[in-house]
């Protein structure tokens, strides 16, 4: 259940830090008209696929800090809830998991 909740919350850290680099204009970016928060995906593999997608003009340390970042927000959420360490442990770990995995850095 947690994982089900912290993936979602993973995607969305990463489409915000992909969003937020402005070092490189990319010819991919979305518009207003096709942005995630203008149509939701339809399920989890086309939210993978937009990561992904996404992902492919991050710098290295962009994909290290967007690593970071949801570790941390998921760990939080965790911690806000009310859950012991291990569990909040255990929720970064999957955000970790699977940001590493969106980003193709394992």
């Amino acid at each position: 259940m947690t994982f089900k909740f912290l993936l979602p919350l993973a995607a969305v850290s990463m489409l915000a830090l992909a969003a937020c680099d402005s070092s490189t204009p990319s010819s991919n970016a979305p518009t207003s008209a096709n942005s995630p928060a203008a149509a939701a995906p339809v399920s989890l593999d086309d939210t993978m696929k937009a990561l992904q997608d996404a992902a492919a003009g991050m710098s290295p340390g962009d994909k290290a800090a967007a690593v970071s970042e949801a570790r941390k927000a998921s760990e939080e959420v965790a911690r806000s809830q009310g859950l012991s360490d291990e569990l909040i442990k255990q929720a970064g770990d999957a955000a970790e998991s699977a940001v590493k995995k969106a980003l193709g850095v394992e």
